[in-house]
């Protein structure tokens, strides 16, 4: 009788423990590197989908459905995008293929007619939306007139459109361009006149296109459009005609505070390069206060004639920014300035002459009325 001998138990050891759960930031990182795979992954079939896309356009008869879907793959939604990739592609930057007459004009075709699609249709849009839209106004905010050159500012979110007299919106703008404080040029944005805001650089460009065709743009219109609109490079690259501007602006009224401060500071200068009092109330009493009538033409003339080389003085420093050529400009008007404030100097004796006038007949008066009351 056989003894089956037991088997042995073996000892399995103790059970395998379950997986901790992954901290989050463990299982962001683990996300990261399974995202970065999936990319290369896509840019290598991208590529290669690319390149067969090309080949099958060009040399293989694809339907009307593929040739489309490769269009709208391939380009870009922008025009400009879309001419300049249409660009790298001929010359070879980005892909290379068989340069045959055939396959340029195919592609060239093929962007033309994809920008006119895509501009019709915008054109197609901006009509649907502004049929939407309602006047503002009637009358001109400017002029307070009625309206005989319409020109109309949409503003498609508020479903309005702001109408306008074409020749007093270009001067508005205009104004606001050539706006100065003093002597420093401030030019504005333009803005909408009924609602003080500030308008888009589309609609901006849409309505100078418009004022253009018209024929009522003048040179700073013109020169910000050809800046495309950048106010920025505008003020930099048109400096001077600004700054010129401004100096016409502050010399145009010739009783305003500006002027009189800046032809004092002139006359001032030109009194110590010529070794001359002076005499802040006499030139007061030139340009402000009532005079006899002997005096008054003469007081009038002497006056124009320092806001005049007080212009020009700012005018020459403006144009010749080299010191050297502004010291020449001046030493033209050397003699004449000489000779004004000799014509000056002998008015300055008539002004203390009237002065010894009005104290003598102020004594007089006060004697009399000293007499009376005695």
């Amino acid at each position: 009788m056989e003894i089956s001998t037991p088997t042995p138990i073996m000892n399995e050891g103790p059970a395998k423990k379950a997986r901790r759960p992954l901290k989050a930031s463990q299982a962001k990182q683990k996300r990261k590197l399974e995202f970065k795979k999936n990319k290369k992954k896509n840019k290598l079939n991208i590529k290669n989908q690319k390149t067969v896309k090309l080949q099958t356009f060009f040399f293989l008869p694809t339907s009307i459905t593929e040739k489309t879907r490769w269009k709208l793959y391939f380009f870009p939604f922008s025009s400009c995008k879309a001419i300049q990739h249409l660009e790298d592609i001929l010359s070879g930057k980005t892909f290379t293929f068989q340069e045959t007459t055939e396959s340029k004009k195919e592609l060239e075709t093929c962007v033309r007619t994809l920008v006119d699609i895509r501009w019709k249709f915008r054109r197609l849009v901006l009509a649907w939306r502004y049929k939407k839209c309602k006047a503002a106004n009637e009358l001109d905010p400017i002029t307070m007139e009625p309206i005989q050159d319409t020109i109309k500012v949409y503003n498609i979110p508020l479903k309005m459109y702001y109408q306008f007299e074409a020749k007093s919106l270009s001067e508005y703008w205009r104004i606001s361009l050539k706006e100065s404080d003093g002597l420093i040029p401030t030019p504005k944005w333009p803005r909408n006149p009924l609602t003080n805001l500030p308008i888009y650089k589309k609609t901006l460009g849409s309505v100078c296109e418009i004022l253009l065709t018209k024929g009522y743009t003048d040179s700073f219109l013109s020169s910000l459009a050809e800046t495309r609109f950048n106010i920025g490079l505008w003020k930099s690259m048109y400096q001077i005609p600004l700054r010129l501007n401004a100096v016409k602006n502050t010399f145009a009224n010739k009783r305003s505070y500006d002027c009189m401060e800046y032809t004092y500071d002139y006359i001032e200068l030109q009194c110590q390069i010529h070794l001359e009092t002076f005499n802040k109330y006499f030139y007061d009493w030139i340009f402000y206060k009532r005079k006899k009538p002997c005096l008054e033409e003469k007081a009038s003339t002497i006056g124009n004639q320092w806001i005049k080389y007080c212009k020009d003085f700012h005018e020459k420093d403006i144009l010749n920014p080299e010191r050297s050529e502004f010291s020449k400009e001046l030493a033209k008007t050397y003699p004449h300035v000489k000779n004004l404030l000799k014509a000056t100097s002998l008015l300055l004796r008539f002004y203390y002459e009237s002065i010894a006038e009005r104290n003598a007949a102020r004594n007089i008066s006060q004697a009399t009325s000293s007499s009376s009351n005695t």
